[in-house]
């Protein structure tokens, strides 16, 4: 599984929403009008402040930029636009599910991501449901038990794997309850960082539950000393 970083401003590198890959980017143009600045890092590609502010008016009429910020990648050579510190071209694909995610798992996993762009709260509702339904595959015992106590049935106490379910959880639980992004304001990420790093963490469950115990069975059979060579 490839690593996925975030679309942000100011990285040098991330996984490009046009081509999925993780490449490194030339940062065209950023403006700050709230500080009246203006930074074009290079200036050969002949972008002016008229012609951001027609492509804005012609494709996002309603939006009335405080900060725009336009990337390229060097992979795909495609732009990379933020509007008000929100990646408003391409929209976000998402993250990919693991491979070994079991079917029914992997359709509400990629629910989650097909909504990541207009709805990063829904994203993580559905984070949940594909965790607690992730849980439920691995044990169906888990089916009737409350979410918390599926966590403590397959993560040992002080794991990493335990934090990683804990975190989904408690976020999940947040948006669901609260319906709102306040406890944004404390952990400085923005909705859709959050909800990239649910995805991330159900894929990071899904290796450590399924895959490697898979890849350990392959290997066990194999090598098993009863195999003669």
């Amino acid at each position: 599984m490839s690593k996925y970083i975030d679309p942000s401003i100011g990285l040098e590198s991330f996984t490009c929403p046009n081509c999925d890959t993780l490449a490194s980017v030339h940062w065209l143009w950023i403006i700050d009008r709230v500080s009246s600045n203006v930074t074009p890092n290079y200036r050969s590609f002949e972008i002016s402040t008229g012609s951001v502010g027609s492509f804005l008016r012609d494709y996002f009429p309603r939006v009335d930029p405080s900060r725009i910020a336009i990337a390229r990648c060097t992979s795909c050579g495609e732009p990379i636009i933020w509007v008000n510190g929100k990646l408003v071209f391409p929209l976000l694909k998402g993250v990919k599910p693991n491979v070994d995610m079991p079917e029914q798992v992997k359709q509400i996993f990629i629910e989650s991501q097909d909504v990541l762009s207009s709805s990063p709260r829904a994203a993580c509702m559905l984070s949940r449901l594909c965790l607690e339904e992730l849980l439920n595959t691995v044990d169906e015992s888990n089916k009737k038990k409350k979410l918390y106590e599926k966590i403590d049935n397959v993560a040992p106490e002080g794991s990493v794997l335990k934090r990683v379910l804990t975190a989904c959880r408690l976020t999940g639980n947040k948006f669901i309850h609260d319906g709102t992004f306040d406890a944004l304001k404390e952990c400085d990420m923005t909705p859709e960082q959050l909800a990239s790093a649910l995805a991330a963490f159900i894929n990071l469950a899904t290796e450590q539950l399924i895959s490697i115990p898979k890849q350990a069975e392959k290997l066990e059979n194999i090598f098993s000393p009863s195999k003669k060579a």
